[in-house]
């Protein structure tokens, strides 16, 4: 028993001296560290920002707290807040197929939306699948649409796009004009600015180390802009491509982004200062 007792012993000395030698100053890791926030700006923008940053610094093993003298490092903030109008950019193409007793159908593709209007120098990738009229392909079990080039003026590339769009709605791609049941008469684009209430928030920062009371980070985040809807001047229901335009930036929200990378700069310097020590 007083041989166990003593190797019990033993093993503990050695594991507080080993403690002792990786950490010779005392220091405790930057583990659960405090930080504190001080923000100026709308009180609603201050709030949400706040909300984000504890699930960033929870991430990275920290967490926010209303005393500076607790604090490992402090984050100032100010945030300003604007209402305005934006555009959302997006090209829809009119595609106009004649059958061959003389019947025109004209189909709209809207697949892509942007916030600069530089999408319309842009290439179409992809156009949505064509519903052509049910009589139509009533007259024949492989309805085929003859394309030519030379009809697409001024969109180059557009030809792959739209033969692999009538292929993906069950047509067939007639190789001369003959043997086809429809003909693709004329494609043009119709160039949307869409009018957007929209919320643009910058975010201006400095980072301080509490210890020595100095800045070691600033940064600015300059016109996040949150899309409200569209103006109410404009129907929602006769934009061709209204469900990308509701949905648009949603995905990316700028306070989360500016939370998380302040919380990782603040860890990084943490974890520094207390390896350098």
């Amino acid at each position: 028993m007083k041989a166990g007792f003593g190797c019990l012993m033993s093993l503990l000395a050695m594991v507080c001296a080993s403690h002792a030698q990786a950490n010779p100053s005392g220091m405790q890791p930057s583990k659960g560290a405090k930080i504190y926030f001080r923000g100026k700006g709308p009180d609603r923008e201050i709030r949400r920002f706040q909300k984000f940053l504890d699930i960033a610094l929870d991430d990275f093993d920290m967490v926010r707290t209303d005393s500076a003298r607790d604090a490992a490092a402090s984050i100032d903030m100010d945030i300003t807040r604007e209402e305005k109008t934006e555009h959302l950019y997006a090209p829809v193409l009119w595609i106009t197929i004649a059958s061959n007793d003389h019947q025109e159908y004209t189909l709209k593709s809207c697949n892509s939306v942007s916030d600069r209007n530089t999408i319309f120098n842009e290439p179409i990738a992809s156009i949505g699948k064509p519903t052509l009229p049910v009589d139509w392909k009533k007259r024949g079990s492989h309805f085929a649409i003859y394309v030519k080039d030379t009809e697409i003026k001024g969109m180059p590339g557009l030809a792959p796009a739209l033969i692999a769009s009538f292929k993906e709605g069950g047509y067939e791609i007639a190789q001369e004009r003959a043997r086809a049941d429809a003909e693709l008469q004329s494609v043009k684009m119709q160039k949307l600015a869409i009018p957007m209430r929209s919320i643009i928030v910058s975010r201006s920062y400095e980072l301080s180390d509490r210890q020595s009371n100095r800045p070691f980070m600033t940064g600015r985040t300059s016109g996040d802009v949150t899309y409200m809807g569209v103006d109410p001047a404009v129907k929602l229901e006769n934009l061709p491509c209204r469900m990308t335009v509701e949905n648009f930036g949603q995905e990316n929200d700028g306070a989360w982004q500016s939370a998380r990378s302040i919380a990782k700069d603040i860890r990084k310097h943490l974890d520094k200062a207390a390896h350098s020590n």
